[in-house]
């Protein structure tokens, strides 16, 4: 990452900590592991305050769509996505991210119930930042690819120019009851 403090960056948040319906575990480190990842991408990092957008707990997947789409077309230099929470996987395979409503995946459903990874990729692809930048810490991440294609064929091809994905887990992040943070951004937060 270049330029985080420059004014052309973007830096957005999401992380979903409780969940309604008692479909999908609420997990109180995420919150934290939010806060205090909001706070060190300011101190340490030098991204200004007015160009991080946090959202704990989006209600949707609309109001996640919103927040993606709107930061994606702020950010001229540097647009930096960071999720924290669940992910879950449809039958084919496709990643969604859980948003506070979110309690299982429908056949069918599943845009309307959660935030689908192939938005949040097609939303960050049309951003004209020279430095795109997408963080998922949640279960399944490290199936995710920016270029469309499986995880398999994405590492055998052309890398895109100023493109990363950084994905906690192939198949379970790791979130202990009794820890202040999520494993990842635990140790994300103790490199910066």
């Amino acid at each position: 990452m270049t330029d985080l403090d420059g004014a052309g960056a973007q830096v957005l948040l999401i992380a979903t900590a409780t969940h309604q319906d008692g479909g999908l575990p609420s997990v109180p480190s995420v919150a934290d592991s939010f806060r205090d990842l909001r706070t060190a991408l300011i101190e340490r990092c030098g991204v200004r305050p007015e160009h991080v957008t946090a959202v704990l707990d989006p209600a949707d997947a609309q109001s996640m769509a919103l927040a993606v789409a709107t930061a994606a077309k702020r950010a001229v230099t540097v647009l930096l996505v960071y999720f924290i929470g669940h992910g879950l996987l449809t039958p084919g395979g496709d990643l969604f991210l859980a948003a506070s409503s979110t309690a299982e995946l429908t056949p069918g459903m599943a845009e309307h119930q959660a935030y689908s990874f192939a938005a949040l990729r097609e939303a960050v692809l049309a951003s004209r930042a020279a430095s795109k930048v997408v963080v998922l810490d949640c279960c399944f991440s490290g199936r995710a690819s920016l270029g469309g294609t499986s995880l398999i064929t994405a590492f055998n091809a052309a890398p895109g120019n100023g493109m990363y994905l950084l994905g906690s887990a192939e198949l379970l992040a790791r979130a202990p009851e009794d820890a202040e943070h999520t494993t990842f951004t635990g140790a994300f937060l103790e490199l910066l």
